[in-house]
């Protein structure tokens, strides 16, 4: 086991060393795509020669989904339930407060967004395998026929069948990348979140326009739930719903006054809507530079319990209850990757980053 940790780290110091040479090159999506077939072997190396014991983790971890297929996501649940042990939000921050024994293996369940998705086919999986979660609600988009602003960048991106440079805006230029949309739309995401909130709608109306596409078109697949659907979540027990802002905005690159409105507002109007105490949180893309001290104290002020963050790493006695962090799963991993990652295996240079 000595020489396998020693191995772990060599492979955590190279991927990292490669990233900081490579990273800015022309050839980032090639860089990309090979640091990823290096994860996924490796992952798939521990998996089948049986080195993955998620009981050996005693502290919680908190695992970040956003949108997942099904089929996977059923496969995800019963290896964790088999194996390891979900545990709601709440027990996880009561063992690293000292008031529960902490749980071997124990994994808690977020989504982020709440797409009807996540109501039709992902709840339906967790309570056949009896695992709590918890999901954030943008309250602002919840129960109407608009799409968060990525998604409508995405919508835009996907369907149009031209040079995406016809497409974006001149400030979005330096986005294009020739034939590859998902590339595109993660530069052009990176670049609309450093813009004012004025000039990033202005280039989402823009695109939309563009594209020749209305918001009363938004396809099903970036339509986030009804407020009936929460109700129903609410009501069965399992789900725990929480706070993700109003309208999903950085909430280090607005003023003061906006920041305390969205998050305030947020558990404001989901508590009017579902009638029950909103004691948890999500910062918008969480990543570090996305939330701080400041914005922590807000939440905290405005009577949340909790806040979680899209920085990936394990939970420890002494974490921030307003800086928990999360592991992302989507559907890019395999069971194998989705194993070492709750284990706790998963090499740390650049674990995890969505551009949300």
């Amino acid at each position: 086991m000595g020489s396998f940790l020693v191995y772990k780290g060599v492979w955590e110091r190279t991927c990292g060393r490669v990233a900081i040479h490579l990273r800015y090159s022309h050839g980032v999506q090639k860089l990309v795509s090979f640091r990823s077939w290096l994860k996924n072997t490796y992952a798939e190396v521990l998996f089948r020669m049986g080195l993955v014991s998620i009981n050996r983790r005693r502290w919680p971890l908190i695992l970040h989904y956003h949108r997942i297929d099904p089929m996977a996501f059923d496969q995800q649940m019963e290896y964790l339930t088999r194996w390891g042990r979900a545990i709601s939000l709440d027990r996880a921050l009561a063992c690293l407060a000292g008031e529960e024994i902490p749980v071997p293996g124990a994994v808690v369940v977020t989504f982020d967004d709440v797409y009807r998705s996540l109501y039709d086919d992902i709840r339906p999986v967790l309570a056949r395998h009896g695992v709590p979660a918890t999901v954030y609600l943008v309250s602002d988009v919840t129960g109407s026929s608009n799409a968060l602003w990525f998604d409508l960048v995405e919508w835009g991106l996907f369907g149009w069948q031209g040079d995406y440079g016809d497409l974006l805006p001149e400030s979005l230029i330096d986005a294009v990348i020739p034939g590859d949309a998902r590339g595109t739309r993660r530069r052009a995401l990176r670049l609309l979140r450093r813009f004012s909130l004025d000039e990033r709608e202005r280039c989402v109306d823009e695109i939309l326009k563009q594209a020749g596409l209305a918001l009363n078109e938004v396809p099903d697949r970036y339509r986030l739930v009804s407020w009936e659907q929460a109700r129903t979540m609410r009501k069965e027990g399992l789900i725990t719903l929480g706070g993700h802002t109003r309208t999903h905005p950085i909430l280090t690159r607005v003023s003061q006054e906006r920041a305390w409105d969205e998050v305030a507002g947020s558990k404001g109007r989901i508590e009017e809507m579902l009638g029950c105490a909103v004691t948890h949180f999500a910062y918008p893309n969480g990543q570090q530079g996305d939330f701080d001290e400041r914005i922590a104290g807000m939440v905290a002020e405005a009577g949340y319990r909790s806040a979680v963050t899209t920085v990936a790493a394990r939970l420890r006695p002494g974490n921030d209850r307003f800086a928990l962090p999360r592991w992302g799963i989507d559907d890019e991993d395999t069971l194998a990757t989705f194993a070492v990652k709750i284990a706790g295996l998963w090499p740390r240079a650049g674990i995890y980053r969505r551009d949300r």
